[in-house]
């Protein structure tokens, strides 16, 4: 039904202006709740593929604990710096900050222990 029909039939008695401009307007807020509805399914799917499997990071961590003792302070240091992890050292605190990725799934991780004596 066109702007002009329209105006014609139930809405005759409002100004054919006011009804186009009040039309645009919705359209306008429809748009915009399309794209938040897009946004909102993106973060439901990120959120969903985010799911963390608990036994994998358990053998994934068992196997680095494993590992470490084996390798010298350079080693250690290549280890932290291929999975993305930095520590800070201030003489008082350590802070350890980096992104774990096993198999693909990548895990935040941030950790901050006040008082620890680096070893």
């Amino acid at each position: 039904m066109s702007n002009a029909s329209f105006c014609r039939g139930p809405l005759k008695d409002f100004p054919a202006d006011q009804v186009e401009a009040e039309n645009r307007r919705l359209n306008k807020a429809k748009e915009t709740l399309k794209a938040q509805e897009t946004e909102l399914e993106a973060q439901l799917k990120a959120s969903q593929d985010a799911v963390i499997n608990v036994p994998n990071l358990e053998h994934f961590i068992d196997d680095i604990q494993k590992r470490l003792p084996e390798l010298d302070f350079e080693g250690k240091r290549l280890a932290l710096d291929m999975l993305g992890i930095t520590v800070y050292l201030d003489g008082e605190n350590v802070e350890v900050t980096g992104v774990i990725e096993p198999k693909a799934q990548a895990l935040p991780c941030s950790s901050t222990q006040e008082g620890a004596s680096p070893s």
